[in-house]
């Protein structure tokens, strides 16, 4: 579905679709893609599962957005990356899973969530984190 309409606020929002000015209005605006639901998903189920946003804005001008691209381009084969901070509460699967929902780059992302099934029936937690959470 294509559709024009408000922009999402920008915790939610890939750093693509903000700061489009419409020419008509006089609101920030932007083009629906279902992969940007991906991204917002993605962003929302972050935040369930640790309790944080994983960042401010996805822009460059964000320090924790600015890590999370540094880590997700890298393999980690050469030179390895830090894990930003909060990715560190997540599984490997669990950190495979929003690599892919939360891909910068939109012609990379999914385009649905039919992907979400092969993550299922993973643990996307650690143990520390679940422990964290339950006061044990």
């Amino acid at each position: 579905m294509q559709a024009i309409g408000p922009c999402p606020a920008p915790i939610y929002s890939e750093m693509l679709i903000l700061g489009k000015e419409s020419e008509h209005v006089n609101y920030t605006c932007c083009r629906a893609e279902t992969s940007h639901d991906v991204w917002q998903f993605g962003i929302v189920i972050f935040v369930c599962l640790t309790g944080c946003l994983p960042w401010q804005k996805a822009g460059s001008d964000d320090p924790r957005y600015v890590r999370y691209l540094h880590w997700h381009g890298s393999n980690g084969v050469l030179m390895p990356v830090r894990r930003p901070k909060l990715f560190k509460l997540l599984t490997s699967k669990g950190q495979r899973m929003f690599r892919k929902f939360l891909e910068p780059r939109p012609d990379k992302r999914p385009g649905g969530l039919a992907d979400l099934t092969k993550f299922l029936e993973d643990r996307w937690l650690t143990r520390t984190s679940l422990d964290r959470q339950t006061g044990e």
